[in-house]
């Protein structure tokens, strides 16, 4: 009996002794995680993400096989415990981790350099147990929505005010074309619109009708209604004529008239003092007229006078206001809201 008892003990301590030994070989195996060579673009960074087990041993391999440093090297146990950081480097060997729960590692490899790196990296691990050895350490990334703040600057319209302003006021003598002082029967008005001029107005009216006329208009416009139409002070037939269209102005009859061309540009002028064919924008031959202008806007405007009374020079009452609208720009922080796509690494 007692040899028998023996003869147990011997057999059980050799099976134990053989699950040791097979336990402790398994414990030795290495199971390659990723192998490969790579190269980091100039100051970038490069993130791999696996998985591993509850006491897996993870054996690290970095190299830069030129030799060349590299900014960094970090191991971290997702979502930010960091287990290991090598800096200004260029080989890391056989680097031994242990995962203390199963979890997702990020390897991140980082160049400050203006030029690329070339690194062969070997991730390999060792099973805690047997079951372990088909843990599956690939990882994925799970895209999601999130709705986020950023600030940006941004342009605004911190006041606008529109003004009416008067170019012309004068009254233009013009020759007659039989002028015994050898003065030419044409005059040229010149004029520059203002920068945000939207549109203007011009009223032109010879002698005593066309200045009589314009008189009337003015103070007709003050005993009407529409005179509430106009802000601005001052100018209020001529404003409202170049905001509103509104035309206060009632055609003069008389005895004496006036040509004239609004032209564009001094070459223009040469081109109808020579008596060649010129362009223009609007012409007219007139006792008085009054007419709202929305084009152009911008540039230096001539308005040519012609008289052609052969013995008689005229007077010609010229007026022209533009409206401008003077726009003052400022500068701000706004808070935006936007849907921000973030890719999350899960097993």
């Amino acid at each position: 009996m007692l040899a028998r008892t023996s003869e147990l003990m011997r057999t059980s301590f050799f099976l134990l002794l053989m699950l040791a030994l097979s336990q402790l070989a398994f414990a030795q195996t290495l199971i390659d995680v990723t192998d490969q060579t790579l190269k980091i673009a100039a100051r970038t960074e490069e993130d791999f993400f696996y998985s591993f087990a509850e006491g897996d041993k993870i054996i690290i391999s970095l190299q830069e096989l030129n030799e060349k440093e590299l900014k960094s090297f970090e191991v971290v146990e997702l979502p930010g415990n960091t287990v290991f950081a090598d800096y200004k480097t260029t080989r890391i060997n056989s680097k031994t981790l242990k995962a203390n729960k199963n979890s997702i590692y990020k390897f991140s490899i980082s160049n400050s350099s203006l030029s690329g790196r070339v690194c062969k990296l070997k991730i390999q691990r060792v099973p805690f147990r047997p079951a372990n050895a088909t843990h599956n350490t690939s990882v994925y990334r799970e895209v999601r929505g999130d709705s986020v703040f950023f600030s940006i600057t941004e342009r605004y319209l911190k006041r606008s005010d529109t003004v009416a302003v008067s170019l012309v006021n004068q009254i233009a003598k013009v020759s007659s074309r039989s002028a015994l002082n050898q003065n030419s029967n044409q005059t040229i008005v010149d004029f520059t619109l203002p920068a945000g001029t939207v549109s203007w107005a011009y009223y032109i009216g010879v002698g005593t009708e066309g200045m009589k006329a314009e008189a009337e208009a003015r103070s007709k416009f003050l005993n009407t209604s529409a005179s509430l139409l106009s802000k601005f002070e001052g100018y209020g037939t001529m404003a409202a004529l170049a905001l509103y269209g509104i035309n206060a102005f009632d055609k003069a009859q008389g005895d004496d008239n006036v040509k004239y061309w609004f032209l564009p540009g001094w070459e223009q002028v040469q081109k109808y003092r020579r008596g060649q064919k010129f362009t223009h924008y609007k012409q007219g031959n007139v006792v008085n007229d009054a007419v709202q202008m929305k084009s152009p806007v911008t540039g230096k405007i001539f308005l040519a006078l012609e008289n052609d009374n052969l013995i008689e020079p005229i007077d010609v009452l010229v007026k022209v206001t533009a409206v401008q609208v003077k726009q003052q720009w400022a500068t701000r922080t706004v808070r935006v809201l936007a849907l921000k796509a973030i890719k999350r690494p899960v097993l």
